[in-house]
């Protein structure tokens, strides 16, 4: 479970906020979770480091810009928890 904001913390107090931040602005797409990378079995969530995959109780879909951005070797996923509570924040928007 995720922390709640405290009495008096805006948004942008939440520490996820501070991990997502190279996505603000982005489009975002809902995908379902799949090896990008041969033997890696998961990927995380950028705002919280939650597990995304398709095993066990992990969150099986996310969001993602749907491009590996220079440097990375496997998608940049936000969860669907972290997507929905901060896409205001984070200016992001969803793509149909």
């Amino acid at each position: 479970m995720l922390p709640l904001l405290h009495m008096g913390e805006t948004m942008t107090d939440d520490w996820r906020v501070e991990n997502a931040q190279h996505l603000s602005g982005s489009v975002m797409v809902l995908r379902t979770w799949t090896e990008q990378v041969p033997g890696w079995d998961h990927s995380h969530c950028v705002a919280c480091d939650g597990k995304i995959s398709d095993n066990g109780s992990d969150d099986r879909e996310g969001y993602t810009t749907g491009e590996i951005a220079p440097g990375q070797r496997d998608l940049q996923w936000v969860c669907a928890e972290c997507f929905h509570e901060l896409a205001d924040a984070l200016h992001w928007v969803e793509r149909q």
